[in-house]
């Protein structure tokens, strides 16, 4: 393997790591988002 094709290798992988960041961000966020809207119902609901 060559220099050129290791760098892009290298650059596939960083990009792939800051996808995998981006939607562990992104799925974190989500979910407290989901939890709030679901405590905000049920708080709501009629008993």
């Amino acid at each position: 393997m060559n220099t050129k094709e290791n760098n892009r290798v290298t650059l596939k992988n960083k990009i792939l790591t800051r996808i995998v960041e981006a939607c562990t961000v992104l799925f974190i966020i989500f979910i407290g988002y989901v939890w709030l809207v679901v405590g905000h119902v049920v708080d709501n609901a009629p008993m």
